[in-house]
């Protein structure tokens, strides 16, 4: 899913301030962004700022600019 969500939308974890790479033809690598997690799945993917402005979670894990290819197991 490569999409940011609007709202005060609740995740159980955000990666952030990484590069994340959304392996999705239509987006590129996005520096400094984020992806949403809620009950082991990805909601959302985008830049950091928009992913803070429309989730909250407990659990934030700061990538300090280390890569994140959301949906890798």
């Amino acid at each position: 899913m490569s999409k940011t969500v609007t709202g005060g939308s609740e995740a159980d974890l955000i990666l952030t301030g990484g590069w994340v790479i959304p392996m999705d033809p239509a987006r590129r690598v996005i520096e400094n962004g984020a992806v949403a997690i809620k009950d082991g799945r990805i909601r959302a993917v985008g830049p950091a700022a928009d992913i803070a402005a429309a989730y909250t979670a407990e659990r934030i894990i700061d990538t300090t600019g280390k890569a994140v290819l959301p949906g890798f197991i």
